[in-house]
């Protein structure tokens, strides 16, 4: 059916950017984190990254597994239904901007 295919492509989605962003398609730790946000030019601070991680890793083992970023997904995706506020990493790449006196980024979500 059209709605379960739907279901499935977007579950692919988001599978695929968690093995993106992890190197053993396992885990996203906190190196992880700093390449990828490198990568797009920000310089997070430590307390940035606890921020990052503690606001996504559920079982508070300082890594993100698939489901605590199927979770963080999750809750974006409720929460952007519900409104039109910036996901939590949004915010966070503005604030990285702001303290560096970047422009900040237009989002096309």
């Amino acid at each position: 059916n059209f709605i379960q295919k739907g279901e499935d492509d977007a579950l692919k989605a988001i599978r695929s950017a968690f093995e993106k962003w992890s190197i053993d398609k396992k885990y996203i730790g906190r190196s992880e984190v700093v390449q990828v946000l490198r990568k797009s030019g920000m310089m997070p601070s430590e307390k940035d990254l606890d921020s990052i991680i503690s606001g996504i890793d559920t079982d508070n083992n300082g890594r993100i597994n698939w489901e605590d970023w199927l979770k963080a997904y999750t809750r974006k995706t409720q929460r952007a239904n519900k409104s039109n506020e910036p996901n939590e990493v949004s915010q966070m790449e503005e604030s990285l901007r702001r303290k560096r006196g970047q422009p900040l980024a237009v989002s096309a979500e």
